[in-house]
């Protein structure tokens, strides 16, 4: 037989063969009607509908299901997590086969339903707790710090033990995130014990919750508040220079005003006197102490002579028998009282020649002093008037003397006032007042 003619009479043979429908066992075989990826005898071993592509309905066809996912084609929702396979696969890249993808103790489907959160993140608000731990703590798994107290909720539940719930777990006044910036105890509503809420030491009195004395003036907190109305961050509230337990507790006077017996000089300034802060009148004089110039006792104005040297004598063959006379007047111009000091006999020269004391008011704060300086002549005749003012009409020095002015240096030369005809003297002295 030729070549040619066997070649021709094959190709007619197959021909009738695929058109008379020789090829029916082959089809059959592979035959995937649906064309889901899964022929129909597969199908039929697996139970799903062979002209339905996707049996389950669930967004994806069998022959995913069954060859590239692992999933269940005729379970909606192979993973019971109430998200279909589909919606898994296709919507939210979670896991078909793992009801919880993320492992964080919740469904796939709770998460995207009704919690909102990430099934693909464990801890969707990255607060350190994951979702499902939030969820049965009450927190929100949204929000890091659910109370806004300004501490995450996994601090306040792992970190502080405190209510991640309530920003202010001790009820002190104080949000707990403030508590921990001041170091106090947010489940202690009195940090230091010193009987006041943490809350009411920062916001109110601004001083320390954990420092029950904070001025460090030996008094607690609480007890300058509640007890003694003093500041609990000032040691001395009245400013008077005693601090507030030492008047409470030494001087029995009130801390909270600088002047407790209201005699014009504080507490301190008494203290320092030694005088009563409690008795405007320590003396009992009448004179309250504030305008008592010696409020302890009598007061004396003082004239202390430092010097007197006789410029010339009226006898030339020795010196004078020098003396000295000081009257002293109130402000109105009423004698107050005198003194006397001397004589010195033959004495031109003299240093340190003693003092003159009168008895002065407690209450005055000005006095007129006049001063004299004679010469005795004893019996045998008048005494000599020296002049020690520079006033050409005067012989007596005239000095007003003003209490608050202190100590007062005066120096008199009579002969500077020109005459010549007067028995001149210098003299140098101090006023001051002593008691």
């Amino acid at each position: 037989m030729q070549p040619k003619l066997v070649v021709s009479l094959c190709c007619v043979i197959l021909l009738a063969y695929f058109v008379l429908g020789c090829t029916q066992p082959i089809s059959k075989a592979k035959a995937d009607t649906d064309l889901d990826g899964l022929t129909d005898d597969e199908e039929q071993k697996y139970g799903t509908d062979p002209k339905n592509p996707d049996t389950d309905n669930d967004g994806l066809k069998d022959g995913e299901e069954v060859k590239t996912y692992g999933t269940s084609p005729v379970d909606f929702d192979t993973d019971g997590d109430g998200v279909g396979d589909g919606d898994e696969v296709l919507k939210y890249d979670t896991d078909p086969k793992n009801l919880d993808t993320d492992q964080d103790g919740l469904k796939d489907g709770d998460e995207i339903k009704s919690y909102k959160t990430s099934p693909l993140k464990a801890d969707s608000d990255s607060d350190g707790l994951k979702d499902g731990e939030e969820i049965r703590q009450g927190t929100n798994p949204l929000q890091s710090d659910t109370d806004k107290d300004g501490l995450s909720d996994y601090d306040e539940i792992k970190a502080y033990n405190t209510n991640p719930l309530s920003s202010d777990t001790d009820g002190d006044g104080l949000k707990d995130g403030d508590e921990i910036k001041y170091s106090a105890n947010p489940r202690d509503s009195d940090s230091d014990s010193d009987s006041l809420k943490d809350g009411d030491e920062v916001l109110k009195y601004g001083s320390s919750p954990i420092d029950k004395d904070t001025d460090d003036d030996g008094l607690d907190d609480g007890y300058e508040v509640m007890s003694v109305g003093t500041s609990p961050v000032h040691a001395d509230t009245d400013g008077d220079k005693l601090n507030d337990k030492d008047e409470i507790e030494v001087y029995r006077t009130n801390p909270t005003k600088t002047d407790s017996d209201n005699d014009e000089l504080n507490d301190y300034q008494e203290i320092q006197k030694e005088l009563d802060p409690k008795n405007p009148d320590t003396d009992g004089d009448g004179v309250m102490d504030g305008r008592d110039i010696v409020p302890n006792g009598d007061a004396s104005l003082v004239i202390d002579i430092t010097y007197w040297e006789e410029k010339e004598s009226a006898d030339t063959l020795n010196h004078g028998d020098p003396y000295f006379i000081a009257y002293v007047y109130d402000s109105k111009g009423k004698e107050i009282g005198e003194d006397r000091l001397g004589p010195f006999s033959d004495e031109g020269k003299i240093e340190d020649a003693g003092s003159l004391w009168i008895d002065i008011p407690d209450d005055e704060r000005t006095f007129v002093i006049v001063l004299q300086a004679w010469d005795s002549d004893g019996s045998w005749s008048s005494d000599e008037h020296y002049d020690i003012s520079e006033d050409l009409h005067e012989y007596d020095l005239t000095v007003v003397y003003k209490v608050d002015q202190g100590s007062s240096l005066e120096k008199h030369d009579g002969s500077l006032d020109g005459s010549t005809k007067d028995l001149d003297g210098l003299i140098e002295f101090e006023i001051s007042i002593s008691s």
